[in-house]
């Protein structure tokens, strides 16, 4: 047991070592692995079976320690913010709680990533199961967590223009949608566009269950070409222009 536990530690750090090496290298080698969904990519897991609950919680391991550090963190406050109040007891349906967060790295470039977490968890008495994402995108030579107030102009109206370009795009995709539930969940509000991803040509807006529709609908994500954007992003953001 103890050699197979080493074997997974070597196998992480041969990992981290892989892609730190591409992130020092091409920009086009990253752009090829975006798209893989966790574990794919250099994680860490907790993964726990016993009292009626099942939890399965992946995180990805970068290059630099302090956002190792937060990245631990989240995943360890959602487990147990999760486990507060759990009921013992098992469902009709003999299903017991279960919380499952998986993620999804996007590049923007050698040093800019974006990683999308999902969500999904159920609990005993629930009438359905719950969904929820959540984004943090670092740059890796800082550590720093970057938000859209860090890539736009300051005062300027870059949220009422991500709003008019959402709703056009929802309008679009969901044309039986209420388009009163479209336009309040993606009004000009920060609220609204905290979650995103940078890709190396778009902007990516992410949008939760019954944020901008009814259920069926599920988590829409609109995406903005940098071009469209062009006088409200600031031009000492780091992104590539």
């Amino acid at each position: 047991m103890s050699m197979e536990r080493g074997f997974g530690r070597k196998l992480v750090f041969l990992m981290i070592l892989a892609i730190c090496g591409v992130a020092l290298g091409s920009t086009s080698l990253l752009a090829q692995t975006q798209g893989k969904i966790g574990p794919v990519d250099p994680h860490e897991q907790i993964i726990e079976h016993a009292n009626n609950t099942d939890i399965e919680v992946y995180y990805p391991v970068t290059c630099n320690k302090k956002i190792n550090k937060k990245l631990a963190t989240f995943a360890a406050r959602e487990v147990a913010d999760f486990k507060k109040n759990l009921p013992a007891e098992k469902s009709s349906s003999g299903s017991g709680n279960q919380l499952d967060i998986s993620f999804k790295t996007y590049h923007y470039s050698s040093n800019i990533k974006t990683f999308k977490f999902d969500l999904s968890g159920y609990t005993v008495g629930q009438a359905h199961p719950w969904n929820n994402i959540v984004t943090k995108t670092y740059d890796l030579a800082t550590g720093k967590e970057l938000s859209l107030a860090d890539i736009f102009k300051t005062n300027s109206a870059y949220l009422q223009e991500l709003s008019e370009q959402s709703i056009r795009s929802l309008i679009m995709q969901m044309p039986n949608e209420d388009k009163r539930l479209i336009r309040e969940g993606a009004a000009p509000k920060a609220e609204n566009f905290e979650r995103f991803a940078l890709t190396e040509k778009e902007l990516i807006i992410f949008f939760n269950v019954y944020q901008v529709g009814s259920r069926p609908e599920g988590s829409p994500e609109v995406r903005l070409p940098y071009a469209s954007l062009k006088s409200f992003i600031e031009p000492d953001s780091g992104r590539k222009r």
